[in-house]
């Protein structure tokens, strides 16, 4: 999305990963990589399906104007999902905030 390789398709794509999701009877969606199109739309379809998601951040994106808009695509995308692994620095990104789980 930041390469101007892709733009969120969400309309497009929904049948075909909501039809791969319920063929192979998917539980848990886990997603990765911040400018992935398709991990950040299988997450929002996993929440609108009543599946769970985690997504994992490894990236260390900064605040140009790339890092801004994927920041945002980012808020909108993480409010669908159950669980999130990443670095200190994606909770600054994103304003997410912080609730401790057990180990």
């Amino acid at each position: 999305m930041t390469s101007n390789d892709a733009m969120p398709t969400f309309t497009v794509t929904l049948p075909i990963i909501r039809h791969i999701l319920i063929r192979e009877n998917i539980q848990i969606v886990h997603a990765h990589q911040a400018t992935s199109t398709m991990a950040n739309e299988s997450v929002v379809y996993a929440g609108l399906m009543g599946l769970k998601s985690v997504y994992t951040d490894h990236s260390l994106f900064g605040f140009d104007f790339a890092g801004v808009i994927l920041n945002r695509v980012l808020q909108t995308t993480l409010s669908t999902v159950d669980a999130v692994t990443c670095r200190d620095n994606f909770l600054l990104r994103t304003r997410l905030s912080v609730i401790a789980g057990h180990r």
